[in-house]
């Protein structure tokens, strides 16, 4: 599914610890994905 929406170079970086249940496991990914365009608005919160 990742490199299905574009995503490239995708790495699984390491579990969170938080499981939102017995079935599922939190977790970081890495990955690159080319811009769009190059006019594209992107917004970045923190």
């Amino acid at each position: 599914m990742i490199r299905e929406a574009g995503f490239t170079e995708v790495e699984l970086g390491a579990q969170t610890g938080f499981n939102s249940s017995p079935v599922t496991k939190g977790v970081l990914f890495r990955a690159r994905r080319p811009a769009i365009t190059n006019d594209a608005r992107v917004e970045v919160s923190s």
